[in-house]
């Protein structure tokens, strides 16, 4: 396993603990965080304000890596299922993912997924 490949596999174990500071801490200060079908966000407190009650309303985060691969210039693609259980009730959202890793911090992150079917099961598990 390479190293970003590690730092990926470290950015989602993070996730799955619930661990804010340990996901903020992994990304450079300035780091791009592009949900593809919404606005790109910069920056710990941009993308804080935006994963925190993601995270706070989760009772459990699952992301299932299906496929998992990096090239020589520091990116590492995911093809995933990302869950969260929310009001004990299951999202699951297909995603394909580009990280990119310089210094051993995450520079940019890039997921792409089907807003709609985000914004349907989130209005499920909040309704």
């Amino acid at each position: 396993m390479t190293n970003h490949i590690k730092l990926a596999r470290d950015f989602i174990t993070a996730w799955e603990d619930k661990n804010l500071n340990q996901i903020l801490n992994m990304m450079a200060k300035n780091c791009k965080y592009h949900n593809i079908p919404m606005q790109p966000l910069e920056g710990h407190d941009n993308i804080k304000s935006f994963i925190a009650p993601v995270i706070e309303m989760s009772q459990k985060i699952v992301w299932d890596i299906h496929q998992i691969a990096d090239d020589d210039t520091g990116n590492v693609f995911t093809e995933r299922t990302d869950k969260f259980l929310i009001n004990d009730t299951w999202i699951e959202l297909p995603v394909c993912g580009v990280m990119t890793f310089s210094d051993g911090l995450m520079t940019h992150w890039r997921d792409y997924f089907d807003l709609t079917t985000f914004e349907k099961a989130m209005e499920e598990a909040t309704a």
